[in-house]
């Protein structure tokens, strides 16, 4: 690690004001190489399983891009910062504040445009959606559910030019079944019926173009199964 990229981490650790003035002294130093160094040492750490170093470094990765005007490595390391967070959520606050940062990321991303990003973003959107209901529970999870439906919906927009190999549609995928499943099963009153009903319905008009006929989860027929069933009971009771 070199001495500047280890000054700049140990002055993340004391705020973001503290960053701010030592990146000012330090502008002339700034270049795509440190930036790419921060971004391996938070690589690094993501293997160590160090959040604090990983979150440090993604912070720090990230205020060199800003600087440099690299919005696709900036918009990167920011949803970097932001699933790290999703990782450390444990309370509805915590979810809905990652949910609200990847839908603003997902827009910014729109207008680079960097498309595997936007869709990135909003699936973590989605996913914050689904487990802020987790963890609120009881009735009030309901609108987390439509919630997290309504973000699914946003995200099957955003599907087109993805890889349809790469973790984050293994992740989408997963999180669609998982929320439809829980969706048609679940007992709610009219009003919430109705509206699950209408996500449900838009949901199952596009994913067959959306998710390959052959799809096969990575070496687990058990969840290749699941997703399919999902996905059958979804069409049979919303399809065209």
């Amino acid at each position: 690690m070199t001495p500047l990229l280890k000054e700049l981490l140990e002055v993340a650790a004391r705020g973001p004001a503290a960053l701010e003035t030592a990146l000012d002294a330090d502008a002339s130093r700034l270049t795509p190489q440190l930036g790419e160094e921060a971004r391996q040492r938070f690589r690094q750490a993501i293997d160590a399983k160090d959040v604090g170093a990983a979150l440090a470094a993604v912070i720090v990765a990230s205020r060199i891009f800003h600087r440099l005007g690299d919005r696709p490595n900036e918009l990167r390391n920011q949803l970097d910062f932001w699933q790290l967070q999703f990782m450390r959520a444990g309370r509805v606050e915590e979810y809905a504040r990652v949910r609200e940062a990847s839908r603003h990321l997902a827009e910014l991303a729109d207008k680079i445009p960097a498309p595997e990003l936007a869709f990135e973003a909003a699936v973590l959107a989605a996913d914050s959606a689904y487990f802020a209901g987790e963890a609120v529970g009881g009735p009030d999870s309901v609108a987390w559910l439509i919630t997290a439906l309504d973000d699914l919906v946003v995200a099957c927009g955003r599907v087109s030019g993805v890889e349809k190999d790469g973790g984050v549609f293994l992740k989408f995928v997963s999180l669609l079944a998982s929320t439809v499943d829980k969706a048609m099963g679940r007992v709610l009153l009219d009003e919430d019926r109705e509206k699950v009903d209408a996500l449900l319905r838009k949901i199952a008009a596009v994913v067959d173009d959306i998710i390959p006929p052959d799809f096969r989860w990575p070496s687990d027929p058990t969840k290749t199964s699941a997703v399919a069933a999902a996905l059958t009971r979804l069409a049979d009771g919303y399809g065209r």
